[in-house]
């Protein structure tokens, strides 16, 4: 009677198995997207301020430079630049600040 029972556990296991690294796989895809939302965001504001005291190709080499693509750049002010690093595109903005008048 006890390998009756031994039976049936098995096809449990496998299946209990299984489901977790369906999850496994999840988190860690999770982790990467995070990351590269992080990166992203850095990347757009770092190029959007490379335009602001540069110029277009200066954005672009900042934006490779941080592992991303510059896929949009809007003149400003205030200067507004997008960017992509995989699935994950973000954008930010920058402009001149001027000190007012002592």
């Amino acid at each position: 009677m006890l390998r009756d029972d031994d039976a049936q556990v098995t096809p449990l296991m496998a299946v209990v198995m299984a489901l977790l690294a369906g999850i496994l796989v999840f988190a860690a895809r999770l982790g990467v997207q995070a990351g590269d939302h992080a990166r992203a965001e850095a990347a757009a504001e770092a190029a959007a301020l490379a335009a602001v005291v540069g110029d277009t190709a200066d954005a672009g080499r900042i934006a490779a430079a941080n592992g991303a693509v510059l896929i949009a750049l809007e003149a400003g002010p205030p200067v507004v630049a997008t960017v992509r690093i995989g699935d994950v595109e973000a954008t930010a903005a920058a402009d001149v600040l001027v000190p007012p008048d002592s």
